[in-house]
């Protein structure tokens, strides 16, 4: 049984001694949400309609005091930083046509997705805003007239790809939306014909708030992965086009992570690796059409996070171990590790008959190698070093329950690590993520030039050590992961790395989460947190996304759990640190609204005088890659420039 009750008051402002900090809405309507028997109280319910007018000045207020409070030297700093990254990206390497093309956000399709049958149209597909995965952004689907180039129709869509023509004048597509605002982006298949009203698009398969679709093609043939959400199945279908109906060909359980697709011999398969039975997986090969597995091999000590089939009965894969990236081989029923690569990330350039081509992002540098697959020599073809001399080191150390686990601590090579040091801890922890810590250069090269410390501390509920690491914080667990991530700053306390006036935590998304629920739990711990676009409403029951890895509230024996960690519920009057929660209002993973209230609720019952900030970016989405080059920029440059202010970093490098 629901019950609403509503109570409209009007509440004083917090605020902390800079004078405008810490404002929390006037407008409180109180809802009492009984809810397995239990009474919740949401005081900042009517944030969920983005749509409310005072919802809009507010957060239009907290941007503005947001950029009030950091300094703007610094912000000028970060953005120039990120900008420097780019231009020596740049300079790596000559462009590609295809990846000048990309630049240019414009992307030529093919006709030959579904059939062969050429058509009258031609598709151009033109982003709106610069956009990453889950970004937001909006696309620009140009159908041009073949014959004489003319322009036919413009169709905006959020999320969409072209998968191929149904026949010559109708395409075929993948696209998100938003049913209800407090349900998510949900899925869907459609079929669009030249010139129609989108609105009367044919919509072929519809997802549930929470799947997600992918798609690719082979021979013709339209292949559908359905990630249901609410249970993390991979179903993986053959799409019949004109109809939608989905014929299952593989069904993937619980404990598998996709690493790869490939096509052998003219057959197409998914790679998986299965944890249901060994820690470390068994990397196995599926038939796309037969569904008939082959386990191909079974690692002992690491974690294969992507695999790619080479020829021959070859198979390139890149692999993690106690927190140090590599590459390598499986061939002849043998496992071949690649030395010479020190940690870091490595991506497959190019393969041709005789040679791999590798780039290799480590801490210090961007590498491009050529590993000769006849003789097995490694060869450095170009090394790049960074703006700046940075150095790395691997910490390990053992949790208070005696697992062993690794920090790596990043920082420029003249800066001595003391108690005086500005540092951030960064942790993630969920979803089967491999994490591998890797610094991130573009975002965070700033931060160790001005001579701040940047952390990376492996948490449970990752793959870090295997299946039996991640089960330690899985569902109502997550606790774990909260207080792993106290630890992890704590040993770095205890080395004299830093200190608790001189340390702050961040995180996106299922990061977001781990800050705000070490925040609650461990407050005294940091001077600094700024959660980015994470769930805070653990017992949300439209998040059925989220059931699998957090647990269904729904649940009566799961919600007396969840309700004990949830953030939003376990907000009480008391000291907090210094709190910048970060979102994006077109964020199509996480409810935008879960961070509004919690920068409401921190705002409203924080008593130590600390600034507590909300910052929403206008556009793009969940990632923070996500939107216009300058929306990106400011997005991180105010995260660095707010750690810089409360850590006091400027005062510490002078």
């Amino acid at each position: 049984m629901i019950v609403f009750v509503f109570t409209l008051m009007t509440a004083l402002s917090a605020f902390s001694s800079d004078g405008f900090i810490n404002k929390y809405p006037a407008k409180i309507q109180k809802c009492i949400t009984l809810f397995q028997n239990h009474p919740l109280v949401d005081d900042y319910k009517w944030m969920e309609n983005s749509a409310d007018h005072d919802l809009y000045i507010w957060r239009k207020n907290q941007n503005k005091q947001t950029r009030e409070f950091v300094n703007p030297e610094s912000m000028a700093f970060y953005i120039e930083a990120q900008q420097r990254f780019d231009d020596f990206q740049k300079k790596l390497q000559k462009k590609s046509l295809k990846e000048e093309k990309q630049e240019k956000k414009i992307v030529q399709n093919s006709n030959s997705g579904i059939q062969d049958e050429s058509s009258l149209y031609q598709l151009k597909i033109e982003d709106v805003l610069e956009t990453g995965m889950y970004s937001g952004a909006l696309k620009r689907i140009n159908i041009i007239n073949r014959k004489n180039s003319q322009t036919v129709q413009s169709v905006l869509g959020n999320y969409t790809e072209i998968l191929g023509w149904l026949d010559d004048n109708q395409y075929i597509y993948s696209h998100y939306r938003s049913k209800k605002i407090d349900q998510g982006n949900t899925p869907y298949i459609g079929v669009h014909k030249i010139e129609d009203d989108p609105i009367d698009d044919k919509i072929l398969v519809d997802g549930e708030p929470g799947d997600f679709f992918y798609t690719y093609k082979n021979e013709g043939k339209l292949y559908l992965q359905y990630f249901k959400g609410q249970t993390r199945y991979f179903d993986i279908n053959l799409l019949n086009p004109h109809t939608g109906e989905l014929e299952q060909k593989i069904s993937f359980g619980t404990e598998t992570q996709p690493v790869g697709t490939g096509v052998e011999a003219g057959e197409y398969f998914h790679y998986h690796v299965d944890y249901a039975k060994k820690n470390y997986g068994a990397v196995t090969k599926y038939h796309i059409d037969t569904g008939k597995a082959q386990v191909l091999f079974e690692p002992k000590d690491f974690i294969v996070t992507s695999l790619k089939y080479i020829g021959e009965n070859k198979y390139f894969f890149e692999g993690q171990r106690d927190g140090e990236g590599f590459v390598g081989f499986f061939e002849e029923g043998n496992i071949n590790i690649i030395e010479g690569l020190e940690n870091g990330n490595v991506w497959l350039k190019n393969i041709d008959e005789e040679k791999l081509e590798l780039t290799w992002q480590s801490y210090g540098a961007i590498k491009q190698f050529e590993y000769h697959l006849g003789t097995k020599e490694l060869k450095l073809v170009q090394y790049t070093p960074y703006p700046i001399e940075i150095e790395s080191q691997k910490i390990h150390y053992t949790t208070p329950k005696g697992e062993k686990a690794f920090i790596w601590v990043t920082k420029r090579a003249d800066v001595e690590l003391t108690p005086e040091t500005p540092l951030i801890a960064y942790g993630y922890g969920g979803w089967y993520h491999n994490e591998v810590p890797m610094f991130n250069h573009k975002n965070s090269l700033g931060w160790v030039e001005r001579g701040g410390a940047f952390a990376v501390a492996a948490v449970p509920g990752s793959l870090a050590y295997g299946m039996s690491w991640n089960k330690m914080a899985k569902a109502h667990n997550r606790i774990v992961s909260f207080d792993y991530f106290a630890e992890a700053i704590k040993e770095l306390i205890k080395r004299g790395y830093t200190s608790s006036e001189k340390v702050g935590i961040l995180g996106n998304s299922n990061g977001g989460l781990l800050v705000a629920g070490t925040l609650m739990r461990h407050p005294k711990l940091i001077k600094a947190a700024v959660p980015r676009v994470g769930v805070y409403n653990l017992l949300d029951c439209n998040e059925k996304g989220l059931f699998w890895e957090l647990g269904n509230p729904c649940n009566k024996s799961v919600f007396k759990k969840l309700i004990k960690i949830s953030p939003l519920h376990n907000i009480t009057q008391k000291d907090y640190p210094a709190v910048l929660v970060m979102t994006s209002e077109q964020d199509n993973i996480t409810n935008p609204y879960d961070s509004y209230k919690l920068a409401a609720n921190l705002q409203r019952y924080n008593t130590s005088g600390e600034p507590i900030l909300l910052y929403t970016k206008k556009g793009g989405g969940h990632l923070d890659n996500a939107g216009s080059k300058r929306q990106v920029q400011d997005y991180i440059a105010i995260t660095y420039a707010f750690f810089e202010k409360v850590l006091g970093l400027v005062k510490a490098q002078d």
